[in-house]
C-alpha cells in the first residue's frame, strides 16, 4: 500500500513537472529586458533585476519596477502588448525590474545559505531586497534617486520605504491596486491559514508548477477566487494563459502569515507586532501616484483612497480607472498592468507621472 502510494505521488508530481513545462514551452513569448543582474543582500540571499536600457536614453532618473505577493517581474512583462517596462524603455527610462527573494530570478537568483527557504516575510523584502536593488542600481547608473513603481504588494513594499531613510532615494512613487489596510480582505482568511499549514509541511509546494500545469483548465473553467484577481472581461485568453504559465510565483509561509496577520487585525505591521507601517503613512512626503481598479475586489478604490488622505506629499494623485472614468473596461486588480488596453489607458498615465516629478526637488 505505501509503495503504490509513493508511486502515486510520484507519477502525479512528474505529471505536474511536465505539463508545466510544456504548456510554459506553449505560451512562451520573449521578454524585453537585455542584462540580469544578481544583487546580494546584507543577510545572505541574492535577488535578481531585469534591466530594460533604452534605445535614447531621455530621463536621468531609473525606474525600478516591484511585483505582487505570488508573483515576480512578469507582473510588468507579458510580451509587448502588455509591458510596462517596454513601454517605459521606449519612452526613454532605464527601467529595471526586481525579482525578490524566492522567485527563481530566471534560474538565478537563487537561495543563498539562509536557514529557511520558506519563512522570509514581508519585512525581508522592506529592510534588505529594496535597499540592495535601490543601491545596486543607483551604482550601476550613477542616479542619485530612483522612481518606484508597485503592484499591490509592491506598492507596499514602496510606502514602507517612504517611512524610512530610503525615502531620500526615492524620486518619486507609483502604488498600483496596493491598499491602506487589509481588513477587508478577512474573507481569505480560512483559505490563507490552510496555504500556510500546507506551506510548513511541505516548505517546496510549487505553486507556480500546479498553475502552469492547470493553465489550460483554469482559463476554460474560471481561477478560484478569479473575481479577487482580475476582471476576466478586461484580460486577453492569451495573455491570461501567460500569466498562469510564467506569473505565479511560490509563497513562503512567512510572508503568507505576516498578510494573514493583516487580515486578522486590519494593521500593515511588522511581523514581530511592534511597527505598524499604516500609522506611518503621515510620514510619507515624497511624490505619490496611487491607482486604483474600480472593480477590484481585493484592494477597493476606497481602500486606496485612504493611503492617499492620510500621506503628507505635496505633490499627489489618486486614478480609479473604470468606465465611469473613461476607460473602456471597467479595471480589476491585476488587469491594471495585463488589461486589454493598458498602452493606451494605464501605462501613459504613469509615464506623465513620472515626467512631471522630473523637476521636483529631490
Amino acid at each position: 500500500m505505501i509503495l503504490k502510494l509513493v508511486l502515486l505521488i510520484l507519477l502525479l508530481v512528474g505529471g505536474c513537472v511536465w505539463f508545466r513545462d510544456f504548456w510554459r514551452r506553449r505560451f512562451a513569448f520573449e521578454p524585453g529586458y537585455e542584462e540580469i543582474h544578481l544583487v546580494g543582500t546584507r543577510d545572505g540571499w541574492r535577488i535578481a533585476l531585469y534591466r530594460y536600457p533604452p534605445p535614447v536614453r531621455k530621463h536621468e532618473i531609473p525606474v525600478l519596477l516591484c511585483h505582487g505577493l505570488g508573483a515576480n517581474r512578469h507582473n510588468f512583462d507579458l510580451g509587448p502588448e502588455t509591458s510596462l517596462a517596454v513601454f517605459l524603455r521606449e519612452a526613454g527610462f532605464d527601467v529595471w525590474s526586481i525579482d525578490l527573494r524566492g522567485r527563481d530570478g530566471g534560474g538565478r537568483g537563487v537561495w543563498a545559505g539562509m536557514p529557511s527557504r520558506t519563512d522570509h516575510s514581508f519585512d525581508d523584502y522592506v529592510r534588505e531586497d529594496a535597499p540592495a536593488a535601490i543601491r545596486h542600481v543607483l551604482g550601476r547608473t550613477g542616479a542619485s534617486h530612483v522612481h518606484w513603481i508597485g503592484h499591490s504588494m509592491g506598492g507596499l513594499i514602496l510606502y514602507a520605504l517612504l517611512e524610512t531613510e530610503e525615502a531620500g532615494a526615492i524620486a518619486s512613487g507609483v502604488a498600483i491596486g496596493s491598499p491602506g489596510a487589509a481588513g477587508h480582505m478577512g474573507g481569505s482568511v480560512r483559505l490563507g491559514n490552510i496555504a500556510v499549514r500546507m506551506l510548513r509541511r511541505f516548505p517546496g509546494f510549487q505553486f507556480s508548477c500546479l498553475a502552469a500545469a492547470l493553465s489550460p483548465l483554469l482559463v476554460r473553467i474560471g481561477i478560484p477566487g478569479e473575481k479577487g484577481f482580475m476582471n476576466r472581461n478586461n484580460v486577453e485568453p492569451l495573455v491570461l494563459e501567460r500569466a498562469l504559465c510564467h506569473l505565479v510565483a511560490n509563497m513562503s509561509a512567512g510572508e503568507l502569515s505576516q498578510f494573514l496577520d493583516w487580515m486578522k487585525t486590519g494593521d500593515l505591521r511588522s511581523r514581530d507586532g511592534t511597527y505598524s507601517y499604516a500609522e506611518n503613512f503621515g510620514s510619507i512626503r515624497r511624490p505619490l501616484l496611487l491607482m486604483a481598479g474600480s472593480r477590484d475586489y481585493l484592494v477597493p478604490p476606497e481602500s486606496v483612497a485612504a493611503v492617499y488622505d492620510r500621506i503628507s506629499s505635496s505633490k499627489k494623485d489618486f486614478v480609479v480607472l473604470g468606465r465611469q472614468q473613461g476607460q473602456q473596461e471597467e479595471y480589476g486588480h491585476g488587469d491594471l498592468l495585463i488589461g486589454k488596453n493598458v498602452r493606451s489607458e494605464v501605462f501613459p498615465r504613469i509615464a506623465e507621472w513620472l515626467v512631471s516629478c522630473e523637476s521636483t526637488e529631490a
